[in-house]
C-alpha cells in the first residue's frame, strides 16, 4: 500500500505513514468501492443509444488519441497558444533512476519517486499514474486520491473539466478528481473531455461524441476522430478525413488522405491528396492546390514553411503566393515575428526576415525558432541561446535544450515557461524563458513517458 498524503511505500495494513506520519484511510471516494471506483453518482447512458438524427451518415471506427489524450509532450519549438485553460508547468514530473516523481520550482521533490510513470499536473492540478501493471491518481500535493487499481487512465486537461477517461477491466468510463464514477465504463476507446464539456468515445468499432453526463451528442459513425479546434473536428469516415461540428454537420466532406489544422480559429486546413499537400477552407475548398511536398502550419503563422519540391524550402502566403523563394535545405517558423531560421544547402543555420533576406549570418549547427526574443542554437556541438541581434545571450554549454511545449492533434502548441537542459553527464534541469537556470541539471529526465516505460534521457 501506498500513504494517502505522500505517496509513499507502506506495509499492508499500515495505520500510520512511517515518512509524513499521516494516519492510513482509504481516500473517501474508494471506500466501499466495489469493485474498483465508487458508484455514488454514476450516470448510466444506454448500451445502444437511439439513432437519432444528426446530419450524418454512419461510419466506422476512430483512432484514440495517446495516452494524454489529445495532448502530448513535445519538446523543441512551436507556435504560441492562450494557456488560460492548462494548468501551471508545476510540480515537474521528473524521472530518478527509474522511477517518477515531481520538482517544485526549486527542484526540490515534492512528489516522492515511487511510479513507473506520471503524467504532467494539467487542468485540475491532478496527474494520473502508473505503479506496476495498474492506473491511479495523485494531486499536486502528493496526495493519492484514486489508488492503483485502474487498468487505464489519463489526465484531466483542462480546468473546470473536472472530468478524466478510466479504464475499468477492458473498458473506458469517466470519473471526476475525487475517483468517483460519472459515466460507466463501457467503451472500447476513450478521449478526455474538450473545454465545451464533449468527448470523443469509441464503441463496437465506431466513434461518437457525448456530453458531461454520458448522453450522445454526435451518434458513433466515424473511422476515427480528432479533438475539436473551436466548433470542428478532424473525423474520417473510411480512409478519407473531413470536417464536423458540433452538431453532427458535416461541414467538409471526407475528402482527402489526410488534414491538419493552422491551429487559429477559421484558419487553414493543410489537406493532403496522394503524396502532395495543398490549402482549404473550412469547406473544403481548396485555396493552394496540393502540388507541395510539404506545408508546415503553425497557430500563428502567416507565412507557412514550405517544401516546393524536394529538400528544397521556401515560404508561402495564405493565398499560396510564393513570399520567400525555394533556395534552403530546411526552414523553422516566423511564428508571429520577424525572424525565421533557415540552413543554406551543404551548410550552416542562419535567420531571414519576411522578405527572405539574410538577418543573421548563417554560423549555426542547429537554429530553432524564436520564442519571445530568445531562440536556441547549437555552436560547437553545444546548444545556448542567441537574441534576436544574433548574440548569444545564453553560453553554448548544454548537450541539449528543450522548448516545453504541448500539443493537440488540431494543430495547436502550447509554449511553457521552461526550458529543458541536459548536461554532458546526461543530467536534466530547468531554465525559464528568460535562460535562467532555475533547476541545475540533476535528473535522469524530466517528464516521464506516461504511455510506456521512462526512457533513458535520450
Amino acid at each position: 500500500m501506498f500513504c494517502i498524503e505522500c505517496g509513499a511505500q507502506l506495509a499492508d495494513g499500515a495505520k500510520f505513514c512511517t515518512t509524513c506520519g499521516a494516519q492510513q484511510a482509504p481516500p473517501a471516494a474508494l471506500q466501499g468501492a466495489e469493485p474498483i471506483l465508487a458508484a455514488a453518482k454514476m450516470r448510466p447512458i444506454a448500451a445502444r443509444p437511439s439513432r437519432r438524427a444528426v446530419g450524418i451518415g454512419i461510419g466506422a471506427a476512430a483512432l484514440l488519441a495517446a495516452a494524454a489524450a489529445g495532448w502530448s509532450y513535445r519538446p523543441g519549438s512551436g507556435s504560441t497558444r492562450g494557456g488560460s485553460d492548462l494548468g501551471s508547468d508545476w510540480p515537474l514530473p521528473v524521472t530518478v533512476g527509474n522511477k517518477c516523481g515531481a520538482i517544485d520550482q526549486t527542484g526540490k521533490l515534492v512528489i516522492n519517486p515511487i511510479y513507473d510513470n506520471i503524467s504532467p499536473f494539467l487542468g485540475e492540478g491532478v496527474a494520473a499514474f502508473r505503479l506496476g501493471g495498474s492506473f491511479g491518481f495523485v494531486e499536486s500535493t502528493g496526495k493519492i486520491t484514486v489508488n492503483p487499481q485502474l487498468s487505464g487512465a489519463m489526465p484531466i486537461l483542462y480546468k473546470g473539466e473536472a472530468l478524466a477517461a478510466v479504464k475499468v477491466g477492458t473498458r473506458w468510463g469517466f470519473a471526476d478528481k475525487a475517483g468517483v464514477l460519472v459515466i460507466q465504463p463501457q467503451f472500447d476507446r476513450a478521449q478526455t473531455f474538450d473545454e465545451q464539456g464533449m468527448a470523443w468515445v469509441e464503441s463496437g468499432g465506431v466513434y461518437g461524441l457525448i456530453d458531461r453526463t454520458g448522453q450522445y451528442l454526435i451518434n458513433p459513425q466515424f473511422t476515427a476522430a480528432r479533438e475539436f479546434h473551436g466548433d470542428l473536428a478532424l473525423v474520417s469516415q473510411g480512409e478519407k478525413w473531413g470536417l464536423v461540428d458540433r452538431t453532427g454537420k458535416l461541414v467538409m466532406t471526407p475528402q482527402f488522405d489526410y488534414i491538419y489544422h493552422q491551429g487559429t480559429a477559421g484558419g487553414l486546413w493543410a489537406v493532403k491528396v496522394g503524396d502532395r499537400w495543398g490549402l482549404a477552407d473550412n469547406t473544403g475548398k481548396l485555396v493552394v492546390a496540393p502540388t507541395h511536398y510539404q506545408i508546415k502550419l503553425e497557430a500563428d503563422d502567416d507565412l507557412f514553411p514550405t517544401e516546393m519540391s524536394y529538400s528544397t524550402w521556401g515560404f508561402i502566403d495564405k493565398t499560396g503566393k510564393v513570399v520567400v523563394p525555394p533556395a534552403y535545405e530546411m526552414v523553422d517558423h516566423f511564428h508571429d515575428g520577424d525572424l525565421a531560421p533557415v540552413k543554406i544547402p551543404g551548410g550552416d543555420w542562419g535567420y531571414i526576415d519576411r522578405t527572405g533576406k539574410l538577418a543573421i549570418n548563417p554560423q549555426f549547427e542547429k537554429a530553432e525558432a524564436f520564442l519571445g526574443d530568445l531562440a536556441v542554437v547549437k555552436i560547437g556541438g553545444k546548444y545556448g541561446m542567441i537574441g534576436r541581434d544574433g548574440k548569444i545571450t545564453v553560453p553554448p554549454q548544454y548537450a541539449r535544450m528543450d522548448v516545453l511545449r504541448y500539443r493537440s492533434h488540431s494543430g495547436a502548441a502550447d509554449y511553457r515557461s521552461i526550458i529543458l537542459v541536459r548536461d554532458d553527464n546526461r543530467r536534466w534541469g530547468v531554465l525559464d524563458r528568460t535562460g535562467k537556470v532555475l533547476v541545475p541539471p540533476q535528473f535522469d529526465r524530466i517528464f516521464c513517458r506516461f504511455d510506456g516505460p521512462p526512457d533513458d534521457g535520450e
